[in-house]
């Protein structure tokens, strides 16, 4: 695979889903002259090779990679080699998260957010660059504060980067940044909190919206999964709780940025002047959405209304499937995460009483089930995700209790396997309950091996150990 088949591949399918790193423009005039250092090269090559078509391993890359980058952060580098270094670790630790290497995925964000820091990525840029300039060194901040979010779903990885410190500007709208064009927003300070200074964003700035979902989103996590977040909190359905806060927040934001609206108008903003979707603008507004719906709660007057309010939000998570109906095609693997938290919701009403909530429910549930089996093509974590979810289906008579608030009230149900499918972290094979039980064995998928993930056996992709840019891509001698 040539470097530049690699960059197409990766500005399909990468790019905007939801993580913004390069200016296209800027990053391909650079590939053809060869400028870019080799590290960024083989990371490119690490990311791309997971959508071609070889059967051919690159982890090979994505170690040599690390080991090249790890190399240059401790040397005497500026600024523009820094946000470079930043950008390939954020793609070798995409990599490592999604194939279920979580703790080196962590050790590899936390290289990145001590280089973000110390290069004071986390404020406004030297006003001298080019605009697309700046905007690139704003993008991969906010990519990498958006992956420590999504990363941080789970009871114990706290947050690396604090919404404190973040002081430079949000993203621009995807127009102005690949117009080259200065388009000026706000900070993060001044759109949360419970009374922020704005509640609106320039038009089309997508890309800010994720960002202001991811924070919402923390604040959930942090308080569901999180035991030391409620020592002191009022009952949830007390006006002053945080229950009551995030509920108004995640109103506010819907309210404010369309999070609401029908996917078909959401839709007519991705469309080019010949009516074809832009996916580089699509991505953003999937995955806006789709995070809010994750983090929504509802006020609990009853237990029954609550699992009502859950239900209709893990139906409106079906955006992710219908997306592809309309032209785009997303394999962002947080897509996995959001259809196991889904899939987990319509499970509690598989046994359901009444038969047309049951039946809906059994074939929601379906869906999500295909979808992460889809994504298995491309994410071992959508492998681990798909098989807590059927841990959870063998037992889904169980849950019936959850229905039953008295019961609820008087005993405590074991919860081990719903823990497992909210905590982002925890391989399937685990139990992370409170119970602290034996983990129940879960036997391996086999799959077809038209959607086997990657051929592991060791390969040298260097051969005679020439340079990246010295080796001939064109006669066959490529690693695909």
């Amino acid at each position: 695979m040539t470097l530049s088949a690699a960059a197409d591949l990766y500005f399909q399918y990468c790019h905007n889903q939801p993580y913004s790193l390069f200016h296209e423009e800027t990053f391909r005039h650079r590939l053809v002259a060869q400028t870019l250092p080799e590290y960024l090269c083989l990371a490119l090559l690490a990311t791309a090779s997971r959508f071609s078509q070889s059967t051919r391993p690159l982890l090979l890359c994505a170690d040599q990679a690390w080991e090249l980058a790890i190399k240059r952060s401790t040397a005497n580098i500026d600024s523009a080699e820094s946000l470079m270094i930043a950008q390939t670790i954020h793609l070798l630790c995409v990599i490592d998260y999604s194939d279920g290497r979580c703790r080196a995925a962590w050790i590899k964000l936390g290289l990145a957010v001590r280089i973000a820091q110390c290069y004071r990525f986390n404020t406004e840029p030297d006003p001298r660059l080019r605009p697309e300039v700046q905007e690139e060194y704003r993008r991969t901040f906010w990519s990498i504060y958006l992956l420590d979010r999504l990363m941080s779903c789970g009871r114990e990885r706290p947050t690396a980067l604090q919404d404190k410190d973040c002081l430079l500007r949000l993203p621009s709208n995807e127009q102005a940044f690949r117009d080259c064009s200065e388009n000026r927003g706000p900070v993060l300070e001044q759109l949360t909190g419970d009374a922020p200074v704005f509640t609106e964003l320039p038009e089309h700035s997508h890309f800010s919206v994720i960002i202001l979902m991811a924070a919402t989103l923390i604040r959930v996590v942090n308080y569901v999964l999180r035991k030391d977040s409620r020592v002191h909190d009022d009952v949830p359905w007390s006006t002053t709780s945080q229950y009551s806060a995030l509920e108004s927040t995640v109103w506010r934001l819907e309210l404010n940025y369309g999070l609401l609206d029908p996917l078909n108008a959401v839709w007519e903003q991705t469309l080019t002047s010949g009516g074809v979707v832009d996916p580089r603008a699509a991505g953003p507004l999937i995955y806006g959405p789709s995070t809010s719906r994750i983090g929504q709660q509802d006020t609990p007057r009853i237990l029954k209304q609550s699992l009502a309010s859950a239900r209709s939000h893990a139906t409106a998570l079906t955006m992710l499937q219908e997306t592809e109906n309309l032209g785009c095609i997303t394999v962002f693997c947080f897509r996995g995460y959001c259809a196991m938290v889904a899939g987990s919701i319509h499970l509690l009403f598989a046994s359901d009483s009444n038969d047309e909530i049951r039946e809906a429910s059994v074939r929601r549930y379906e869906e999500y089930r295909g979808l992460l089996l889809k994504l298995c093509r491309y994410w071992e974590s959508s492998r681990l995700m798909f098989m807590k979810l059927e841990r959870l289906y063998e037992d889904r008579s169980q849950y019936r209790q959850f229905f039953d608030y008295t019961l609820v009230m008087g005993e405590k149900p074991k919860l081990a396997a719903f823990w497992d499918s909210i905590d982002n972290w925890v391989p399937s094979s685990q139990s992370p309950s409170p119970e602290h039980g034996p983990p129940e064995p879960v036997q391996p998928i086999h799959f077809p091996t038209s959607i086997y993930f990657f051929d592991l056996a060791p390969a040298d992709p260097w051969g005679n150990g020439n340079s990246i840019f010295e080796m001939d891509f064109s006669n066959g001698n490529s690693f695909m």
